[in-house]
C-alpha cells in the first residue's frame, strides 16, 4: 500500500485473479501483466520504459489520495472494528 501511496507506477506481474493485480488495474496505480504471459510482461515493461523517456504521467495525482482514503490505519481499523462488533453481535444471538 505505501508503494501504491507513492505515486510511482507499479509493474504488477502476476496472475489476474490476485488482489494486487486487480488493485493495481482498478486504481490505474501502473502496468499488470500476467506471470504466464511472457509477451505481456516484455510489453509492460516496453511501456514503462516508453513513458518514463517522455515523462508521460502513468499514475493520476487521484490515486495517491484514493489509496489514503482506502487504506489509511484509520479506514482499516475502522472497518476491523465493524468485523468485531459484527462477531460479538452473532455471539450474542447465539446465546
Amino acid at each position: 500500500y505505501e508503494y501504491l501511496a507513492s505515486g510511482r507506477p507499479v509493474l504488477c506481474v502476476a496472475d489476474p485473479a490476485n488482489l494486487a493485480y486487480r488493485l493495481v488495474e482498478d486504481l490505474g496505480a501502473g502496468v499488470c501483466a500476467d506471470a504466464s504471459d511472457v509477451p505481456a510482461i516484455s510489453r509492460a515493461i516496453e511501456r514503462l520504459v516508453s513513458s518514463w523517456d517522455r515523462r508521460e504521467q502513468i499514475v493520476a495525482p487521484s490515486v495517491r489520495v484514493e489509496v489514503l482514503r482506502r487504506f489509511s490505519r484509520r479506514t482499516l481499523a475502522g472497518e476491523l472494528a465493524e468485523v468485531l462488533r459484527a462477531a460479538i453481535s452473532l455471539e450474542d444471538d447465539g446465546e
